[in-house]
C-alpha cells in the first residue's frame, strides 16, 4: 500500500500514467470568440460613456434654465452699478478704490483753491477774482458804500406810508 501511496506522490510516474489524450489542445480555445467579446465590450463602453456625457450635458442645461440670477452682493461690482447712464458714480465702490466722502471733498478743495487764489471771472469784461482776505483789506481800507443823504428831511414817510423808493426794504 505503501506503493500505492508512494506512485501517486511522484511527479514522473504520474506523467507517465497519464493518457495522451488528456493532454492540452489548443484548438479548445476559441481566440476570434475571445477577440469579439472585447471587441464588443469596448463598443458598449463608448456607447455607454457618450450616452451619459450627453445626459449630464442636458441636465446642466436645466438646471442653468431652472435657476433664479444670483443675489445681487454675490454679482460682480460692475453688475452692482445702476443702469447707464450714471450721473454721479458710486461714492466708495470697491471698483472705484475711493472713499466715501471722495467727490464731495475734491469739489470742496476746488471750491478752496478758487476762494484762495487770483483768477479771471470774465476777461473780456475785466472782472477779477481776488481772494477772500485780501478782499476784505480793501473793504477795510475803502469803507462800504453808503446811500446818498436825503435831498430835504421833510420827504420822510411815516410807518404807514410808502414811496416807490422806499419799497422792498
Amino acid at each position: 500500500m505503501d506503493e500505492d501511496q508512494n506512485k501517486g506522490s511522484r511527479p514522473e510516474q504520474q506523467d507517465a500514467a497519464r493518457p495522451a489524450d488528456t493532454t492540452h489542445n489548443i484548438d479548445d480555445i476559441n481566440v476570434w470568440g475571445i477577440v469579439r467579446f472585447g471587441v464588443g465590450l469596448v463598443i458598449i463602453g463608448i456607447v455607454a460613456y457618450i450616452g451619459l456625457y450627453g445626459l449630464l450635458k442636458v441636465f446642466e442645461r436645466q438646471r442653468q434654465a431652472s435657476e433664479a440670477p444670483p443675489p445681487l452682493m454675490a454679482r460682480g461690482a460692475e453688475d452692482r452699478l445702476p443702469p447707464q447712464p450714471r450721473l454721479q458714480m458710486m461714492p466708495g465702490s470697491g471698483s472705484e478704490f475711493k472713499a466715501a466722502d471722495y467727490e464731495m471733498s475734491t469739489m470742496l478743495d476746488e471750491e478752496e483753491r478758487a476762494l484762495d487764489s487770483y483768477g479771471w471771472v470774465n476777461k473780456d469784461a475785466g472782472i477779477v477774482r481776488i481772494p477772500i482776505e485780501e478782499a476784505m483789506k480793501r473793504v477795510l481800507e475803502k469803507g462800504l458804500p453808503t446811500r446818498p443823504p436825503a435831498a430835504q428831511a421833510g420827504t420822510e414817510f411815516g410807518p404807514g406810508q410808502s414811496t416807490s423808493a422806499g419799497q422792498g426794504r
